[in-house]
């Protein structure tokens, strides 16, 4: 009886155990292994992020708005910077662990050089990775440790803003939970890539709007409202495209308002934060995707599309059928989508799509039809955007007027999921499992594990 007993009190506090403590445990336990086990600058575009970071550590905190410690196209980074010594590791080389091995055996330089290098990102999204940078330099650690400082601080961030996104999210809580925890979100969310913030922020602001939507706060403030505009606003700047989710907005019914007055003037005065951010951003991005821009008898990519607009539909259908299965496959394939994590490519979308269809509604909402289209055009837009955008603005792939984008990863569709997931929500389902989400959690840990161990094979 005494062990009945015990079991059962246990089972009790397992039970209240919320979602989103869950994910902060498992989050911040992976994704620390995932930081140390992965072998230096094999994220993503790794060393042009770490010299984003290390010019932002050296006082650059306003790029690409203003330059405060050197002329533009320079950045302020060690005089040994070539120590970086940069090289793919591929897996099964064992490359992963001589890299690994050779910058821990080095030290950054305390004397600093500009040298040539073009900024292209918002700089306070390396803010993160810049402050552990700082840190691992105030302490003389190597350059390896250097960058896992500035991973593990990029790691609480984006552990920080989807803990409170996954808190505030009234559906779907633990759809959102198995998305955060993606071998290639935690992959990302511990590394020094900027996109790490920028996930983060995607989830917490279309969170913030479901809970204004379906969520048990009866009555909505201007104050309220601003967040959105302000969260917004910095997504506008990390990414232009991403800004589609702001048509999450319209969930909100003017009933949360004391009256259809109070509502436009809510949301009116919330447009205050991007309006100003656009023009900033759009200013910056004018130039940087022009000059980006493939150029054929003096007829650039856009100057095509204006042309053939025709042809642009005819591009994003191609796109679809002959890209779609290579985006699944590379969201589960990281580093330079070098490092493949096998049965996962196959299992993480299966798991996905079970919870999503019976994930459990824990307040009596519905969400109607209307709701399930405009998330379902959010997303489509969403995609558009960035195949498009890739189009357009990369010139060094995409030949004027080719039928096919191509340098679209499966990982940048991932802050647009939650809407994908919202129009797929079944109406009718009933899961009355008291541990569900218990179940859920950890197996999605369980999945994020068995990544890492997968990188260490591949790496080590």
């Amino acid at each position: 009886m005494k062990i009945q007993e015990v079991i059962t009190r246990t089972m009790r506090k397992l039970k209240v155990i919320k979602q989103e403590q869950i994910f902060l445990v498992l989050a911040l336990a992976i994704g620390i292994s995932m930081a140390i086990v992965n072998p230096p600058l094999q994220e993503a575009d790794g060393p042009d992020h770490m010299w984003r970071v290390m010019d932002v550590a050296n006082g650059n905190v306003l790029s690409p708005v203003v330059t405060l410690n050197h002329d533009g196209g320079l950045a302020v980074v060690p005089e040994n910077v070539n120590a970086l010594n940069f090289r793919i590791a591929e897996p099964d080389t064992g490359e992963g662990i001589k890299y690994t091995r050779e910058l821990d055996g080095i030290c950054f330089s305390k004397n600093k050089i500009k040298a040539e290098f073009h900024q292209g990102v918002m700089s306070f999204l390396f803010y993160p990775q810049a402050l552990g940078y700082n840190v691992a330099m105030f302490f003389g650690l190597s350059i390896y440790k250097c960058i896992v400082f500035a991973r593990i601080f990029n790691l609480i961030v984006y552990v920080t803003l989807v803990y409170f996104a996954i808190r505030l999210i009234p559906v779907l809580k633990n759809s959102l939970l198995v998305l955060a925890l993606f071998p290639m979100s935690i992959y990302q969310g511990a590394s020094i890539s900027p996109d790490a913030m920028l996930n983060g922020l995607c989830f917490l602001f279309v969170g913030l709007c479901l809970y204004y939507a379906y969520g048990e706060k009866e009555k909505l403030e201007l104050k309220n409202v601003i967040w959105l505009g302000i969260l917004l606003a910095i997504i506008f700047m990390a990414k232009y495209v991403y800004v589609v989710l702001g048509l999450l907005v319209l969930l909100i019914p003017k009933s949360k308002f004391k009256d259809n007055k109070y509502y436009w003037m809510c949301f009116g005065i919330s447009l205050l934060p991007i309006l100003l951010s656009s023009f900033i951003s759009l200013g910056i991005a004018s130039s940087t995707v022009t000059s980006g821009q493939a150029i054929e008898g003096g007829m650039t990519q856009l100057q095509y599309m204006q042309q053939h607009p025709i042809h642009i539909f005819k591009v994003l259908i191609n796109t679809a059928i002959n890209k779609f299965q290579d985006y699944m496959l590379w969201l589960n394939v990281l580093g330079w989508l070098n490092y493949s994590l096998g049965p996962l490519i196959y299992i993480v979308p299966m798991f996905t799509m079970y919870v999503l269809a019976s994930d459990v509604n824990e307040i009596n909402v519905k969400v109607t039809g209307k709701h399930k289209f405009l998330a379902f055009v959010t997303f489509i837009a969403i995609c558009v955007g960035i195949v498009l955008g890739i189009y357009i603005s990369d010139g060094r792939i995409n030949d004027v007027g080719s039928d096919i984008v191509v340098g679209v990863q499966g990982r940048y569709f991932i802050p647009a999921l939650p809407v994908l997931y919202l129009s797929l929500l079944p109406s009718k389902m009933k899961n009355e499992d008291n541990y569900y989400h218990l179940k859920v959690a950890g197996i999605a840990g369980m999945i994020a594990l068995l990544s890492v161990l997968i990188l260490v094979i591949h790496c080590f």
